[in-house]
């Protein structure tokens, strides 16, 4: 159809103040604003990927206690293995060589074995890598007394095949004890945008002794405990920047401190958009007291955390925990069991603090969980918990053709090294909401999370051994290819096998992540399922002693394992299916 003239449609030509008129004009006036609204939602609608359109491509296997990885410009992923390897995945050669070897494995002379939380803890590449080469490293170095460290902060030239070990200039160097059973190391690193250098470090405590890291990580005057900001500078030294915790020159603080009042601060990421900073705290077990004989009813569950520093701030261990949670205050001498601590004004008057005594206000966590279903985050699973803090992931114009697509646009990425899942919280306003990643994808105990340059996840798995004994770590990648070729990772098959599948008691284990420390044949964290089924007779009284060790918690009956919390919150009936698929092991 043609028209023959043009048609002008003109309020003038009617009378605005008839009743048709302004229904003409309100009828019009919703077309054109529904239609404006329709094209607008069109055009920012973001398409939701489906699973099957990502890949998971294997790069390396057979990783040894990996810890932290960097990926750059050009695919190379540098990895830091516990035990002191520095191992380089190529991309253009598809192979993965040792680029260099600390000498970090001590050993303890209490437990006459190799200490497990000391080594090469962390890797970052500078910012500017591909003018600069250097390669800065987190590892721990003995000095005259056996039962000191220092953990070193430390940048070496890469030279395109190896770490050149002469080159190295020390940053930084951080005091930590490893005597009497001392955990929480930290090591991460990471920088921001304007060069600044961000190291995770562990409280350093004493597992024993109550709010022992009060005298850490609340002590403002020592490093430990912490997360530092620094700035290197071209000489090696560092300078502090502005912004952080405590000025220079304020009396009883470290200027590095920029967050204080961790536990573990184990992985940690900066945005390099808007520079916050992100982390997993690996908190207690629950209702964990030490040697002081306080009411357990009293104490609060043992949360690990998501945590985000939008600038400097005190996180509150070990006086409060989870949503601050307080811990209540305790004399030592007089075994007086005092208040709740407040996370509005925690005041460390505790022996051996020798930093300010007033602290700030707490700042609070994303995200906190303990072993139990939480009632906050139930995605999150129950069972033995390990937060690991990824990136966050920022769409932009030119990333890779099977780069995340821009529907993970500001998610942050997350994961828990003993139940094994990567999960997402899109940031924004409202409130922390979990999301799930590809499904019910089962990894094996991821340990970190890297965006490349491209836009492809990287993570690195430690392994299905646990304890800081694994020889089966390994390194994939995430692509949105389209393809279909979704490669699925479990380690929970492995984990049970020799157990029914089918059993009551398998399904709890499978639920409650006890394979996170236990093996059907081989001893990890704790000991095999069929050395329990072997060490005990099959009866009642059995059934009701190990109940008892499961519900409360138990260490050193199998020796030189890792203590085992406790699982309040199974029921009878649930421990007793777990105990009983456990003794269909037991040989006739």
């Amino acid at each position: 159809m043609t028209l023959d003239k043009q048609v002008v449609f003109r309020w003038s030509d009617y009378d605005v103040n008839t009743v048709e008129t302004r229904e003409i004009y309100c009828m019009l006036r919703y077309l054109i604003l529904s239609s404006f609204l329709f094209m607008t939602s069109l055009q920012s609608e973001v398409i939701v990927p489906k699973v099957s359109d990502f890949s998971i491509d294997t790069l390396a296997v057979d990783l040894y206690d990996p810890m932290e990885m960097d990926i750059a410009k050009d695919g190379k992923v540098f990895i830091a293995e516990l035990k002191g390897d520095i191992k380089l995945f190529d991309p253009s050669l598809n192979e993965t060589k040792v680029i260099a070897h600390f000498d970090v494995v001590f050993k303890d002379k209490h437990r006459k074995t190799w200490d497990k939380e000391s080594g090469v803890m962390g890797l970052a590449l500078a910012p500017d890598f591909e003018e600069s080469r250097w390669v800065y490293i987190t590892y721990s170095q003995a000095e005259d007394d056996d039962y000191v460290l220092n953990h070193r902060v430390s940048r070496f030239k890469f030279d395109g095949e190896k770490l050149d070990r002469a080159s190295e200039q020390v940053i930084l160097k951080i005091p930590a004890r490893r005597d009497n059973n001392r955990l929480h190391e930290g090591g991460s690193l990471d920088f921001d945008k304007d060069g600044n250098l961000y190291i995770s470090v562990g409280d350093n405590q004493l597992r024993d002794i109550y709010l022992y890291a009060a005298r850490t990580a609340s002590n403002s005057a020592v490093l430990n405990g912490k997360i530092l900001r620094i700035h290197p500078e071209e000489d090696g030294s560092y300078t502090i920047p502005e912004g952080n915790l405590f000025k220079p020159g304020t009396p009883k603080t470290q200027p590095e401190i920029y967050v204080m009042g961790c536990r573990n601060p184990f992985r940690i990421h900066v945005d390099q958009t808007n520079g916050h900073l992100y982390w997993g705290e690996n908190g207690p077990p629950d209702h964990f007291s030490g040697l002081a004989k306080i009411d357990k009813g009293i104490l609060p569950e043992g949360y690990d955390e998501f945590n985000v520093a939008k600038g400097p701030g005190y996180h509150g261990w070990p006086f409060v925990v989870g949503n601050n949670q307080g811990f209540p205050s305790y004399n030592a001498k007089t075994k007086e069991v005092g208040p709740l601590y407040d996370g509005d004004s925690i005041i460390n008057d505790l022996p051996m603090n020798h930093g300010l005594t007033k602290l700030p206000k707490v700042v609070s966590p994303m995200v906190w969980y303990s072993h139990k279903p939480s009632p906050d985050f139930p995605s999150v699973g129950q069972g033995s918990n390990s937060a690991i803090a990824g990136p966050v992931f920022h769409w932009r114009e030119g990333l890779a053709k099977d780069a995340f697509p821009k529907y993970f646009d500001n998610c942050w990425f997350i994961a828990d090294w003993s139940r094994s899942w990567v999960k997402m919280v899109r940031l924004g306003e409202g409130p922390t909401k979990l999301e799930e990643f590809l499904g019910d994808i089962v990894y094996s105990k991821p340990i970190n999370l890297k965006f490349s340059h491209e836009g492809y996840l990287y993570i690195l798995l430690y392994g299905t051994k646990g304890g800081w004994e694994s020889t089966d770590g390994s390194l994939i990648r995430i692509r949105h290819d389209k393809k279909g070729e979704n490669g699925l990772i479990s380690v929970v098959d492995e984990s049970i096998k020799g157990l029914d599948k089918n059993h009551p008691g398998t399904k709890l284990i499978i639920k409650n992540n006890c394979y996170a420390c236990h093996k059907t044949k081989e001893t990890t964290i704790g000991p095999s399922y069929q050395a329990v089924a072997d060490r005990y007779v099959c009866d009642q009284d059995t059934i009701k002693e190990l109940s008892k060790k499961i519900t409360g918690g138990s260490a050193g009956t199998w020796g030189n394992t890792y203590a085992m919390p406790g699982h309040a919150y199974l029921k009878k009936k649930e421990l007793k299916q777990i105990l009983d698929v456990i003794f269909t092991l037991k040989k006739e």
